[in-house]
Order: structure tokens, then sequence, then C-alpha cells
């Protein structure tokens, strides 16, 4: 049986060249939460009074649904700024979208 000899460096302590001057406060929130997309912006320009989602989707010329859910409707309700009326059913033929105060508020800060 070989045996062998590890020589192990021993590994020097240095200092923090520029230490921080006070320790870092964690983000509450998620950078994505807070920044509101120029789709969700969009969305909110137009939709001045209580709509179906064919009526938003043709003001915005857009014509796939799922792309028009994800990247306009979903981050649009998720943020608070639109609101279903007929929550119970996010699903309903009869549903219909409206501005919230919150996005009201928004809005009044864009123009």
């Amino acid at each position: 049986m070989k045996i062998y000899k590890h020589l192990w460096k021993k590994k020097r302590k240095i200092p923090y060249k520029y230490p921080p001057s006070s320790p870092q406060v964690p983000c509450k929130y998620h950078a994505s939460t807070m920044q509101v997309t120029m789709q969700v912006k969009d969305l909110l320009n137009i939709l001045e009074e209580v709509s179906y989602r064919e009526e938003i989707q043709e003001k915005l010329g857009l014509k796939n649904r799922d792309y028009f859910r994800k990247n306009y409707l979903n981050p649009a309700i998720e943020q608070g700024f639109v609101a279903l009326t007929i929550p119970d059913k996010p699903t309903s033929s009869k549903q219909q979208y409206y501005l919230t105060d919150k996005g009201k508020e928004f809005l009044k800060t864009l123009k």
C-alpha cells in the first residue's frame, strides 16, 4: 500500500479591499413586480370603460388570445391595475375587464 503525502498550503485570509459601508438591505419585491411593462401601459391607456377581452384585443391590434393574456391581461390583473367584473368565473364568456382605482392613479402618473 502506497502512502501519499498531500501538501496543503494554508489559505491566508485576505481582507476585503473595499468593505461595504453598511449591510445590504434585502429587496422586498422582485424587480418584475415593481416594473410595469410597455404592454401593460398600452392596455391601461386603451381601457377607458368596462370592456370584453375581444374588444380590448381589437383596440390593441392583437389576434392571439394566449399572447394577449400572458403579456397584457394577466400582468395587469396581478399588479392590481385591472379587475374582472365576474371574479368568481374568470373564463366566463360574459367576462369583462375594467380599470381599478390603482390603475387610474397609475395612468395619471403617465400623463
